[in-house]
């Protein structure tokens, strides 16, 4: 073991004290994070972020982004598999309430996106294009400071309020 492994291990257990979990690989463009028993990893490729996110739930599970530190207006998926069903929307916050993007007249940009349930938990992957056509102002490229939501419910109606949400700024 060298310096700097040492050093790495020793970050990330005082990241972990704090609830986050961070690795970063600037090979790859990969960044991952844990907390409270959820897994989220980012990559960049292609003009496109590329998102995993699981969560201990049989229910739906979201991810989402803002460009302020904010729950209305955060453009987020939303999934559920359901009983062999498959569910995967984009939609906006409005606060109290959300809406498909496409209800709101805004054509979805969400691309290679699937989720499926094993054992218990919730697994979605998905990608959107670093600037999303309808809102320049939030940029998903690699360096931009961007407010994550983090969310899951115990049922996979989406109009079932969610049992976990969190909310973390991240530069991506």
């Amino acid at each position: 073991m060298n310096k700097r492994d040492l050093l790495l291990i020793c970050v990330g257990l005082m990241l972990t004290a704090g609830g986050w979990i961070t690795t970063s690989r600037a090979q790859d463009r990969s960044e991952s994070h844990a907390l409270d028993g959820t897994n989220l990893n980012l990559s960049h490729a292609a003009g496109q972020l590329h998102v995993r996110f699981d969560a201990p739930t049989k229910g739906w599970i979201a991810v989402g982004f803002n460009e302020n530190r904010r729950l209305k207006g955060t453009h987020f998926v939303i999934a559920a598999a359901d009983g062999g069903a498959v569910r995967i929307e984009e939609h906006v916050a409005l606060v109290p309430d959300h809406k498909a993007v496409q209800d709101l007249g805004i054509s979805p940009a969400l691309g290679n996106a699937s989720v499926s349930l094993k054992d218990g938990r919730s697994y979605l992957a998905f990608s959107l294009p670093h600037v999303l056509p309808h809102r320049p102002e939030l940029t998903l490229v690699p360096g931009s400071r961007v407010h994550i939501m983090l969310a899951w419910s115990h049922s996979p109606d989406f109009d079932h309020h969610s049992a976990w949400r969190r909310h973390v700024d991240i530069v991506l």
